[in-house]
């Protein structure tokens, strides 16, 4: 099966109905019983309408933060549950043993993010520019989580990059937008650092399923209707790690509580880092005095509604 739209509320609302009417799978032990679609290719012509614009699937604030757990190469659970509580079902010890983070964006071999850049850059039609995130050792081990997405792999033709990812499963209602927008601001990042034009996203899952449980939400997100196919702002362009680190600094004042967010420079990164404060802040009036500090209005809606709704829903990362 294969899919292609413009947007991710596009994509979500050509996969739930056929998600919906496959048949029931056995109880999985860990999560329940399910509705399963095997070998989906979904492909997004747009990677930056990589956020849902509808009440039910609108919730950009735990994609960012989770984003900036992965770019911080971190696999502390505080962190990310700041964000997602879900995680905490996950902790071993103060840490996630299948974070994405240590292995996209750690060091030497694990730097495979920045590794693949220049490999790039020295090959631009290289068909080997693949991370790894799946690892063989994740097969014996008996964590709490193993990954679920299996690589993460560019291609470089006409002065576009593409991205290709390969899942092994991934749950249609939660993971799967958290996983496309991650996958496709990494892919913007990599087209920003070799100069290049952003190109198609393609998504291909094993196992897409929609949990028992969340029948009724994709039955609600449907009821919303067709959304407007928005994007994301453009990244800045050149170079973007100085961006990231500077997000990434921000986004830990904001999350340990000593952000000063007044004397923060306007700006794409600025912006993202804001979405963070906003999440941490819990206060209402903050989040619209934030809301008013946006560089981009793109991000109002949101705000707007987090502030008139500041519980979260409970999310999970398969």
């Amino acid at each position: 099966m294969e899919i292609e739209a413009g947007s991710l509320d596009e994509l979500l609302r050509a996969v739930y109905p056929k998600l919906l009417e496959a048949e029931k799978v056995l109880p999985e032990p860990r999560q329940g019983a399910n509705r399963e679609l095997r070998g989906v290719v979904l492909r997004l012509s747009n990677p930056r309408a990589r956020l849902s614009r509808t009440m039910k699937r609108g919730r950009a604030f735990s994609g960012i933060g989770e984003l900036a757990w992965y770019l911080a190469g971190s696999d502390e659970t505080a962190f990310v549950a700041r964000y997602i509580s879900a995680y905490l079902k996950y902790d071993v010890g103060g840490r996630v043993p299948s974070a994405y983070g240590p292995r996209l964006f750690g060091a030497g071999v694990d730097a495979q993010i920045a590794n693949l850049v220049d490999l790039l850059r020295a090959h631009p039609s290289t068909r080997r520019a693949v991370a790894q995130v799946f690892d063989r050792h994740d097969l014996p081990a008996s964590p709490v989580e193993v990954p679920c997405t299996c690589s993460i792999q560019f291609l470089l033709r006409e002065g576009r990059l593409d991205a290709v990812v390969h899942m092994r499963s991934n749950d249609a209602y939660i993971g799967l937008p958290h996983d496309i927008f991650a996958f496709t601001m990494i892919q913007e990042l990599v087209a920003n650092a070799l100069g290049v034009d952003l190109g198609a996203y393609v998504h291909m899952v094993s196992s897409l399923h929609l949990y028992e449980r969340n029948e009724e939400p994709a039955r609600g997100f449907l009821g919303e209707g067709k959304q407007t196919q928005d994007a994301m702002p453009i990244m800045t362009a050149g170079d973007p790690w100085e961006g990231v680190a500077q997000f990434l600094e921000m986004e830990k004042s904001a999350r340990d509580g000593t952000a000063n967010i007044d004397t923060w420079p306007s700006g794409y990164w600025t912006d993202l880092a804001l979405m963070c404060a906003a999440r941490c802040s819990g206060d209402a009036a903050e989040i619209l005095r934030i809301r008013s500090m946006m560089t981009e209005p793109f991000w109002e809606l949101y705000l707007t509604d987090l502030a008139f709704d500041l519980e979260d829903p409970d999310e999970v990362v398969a």
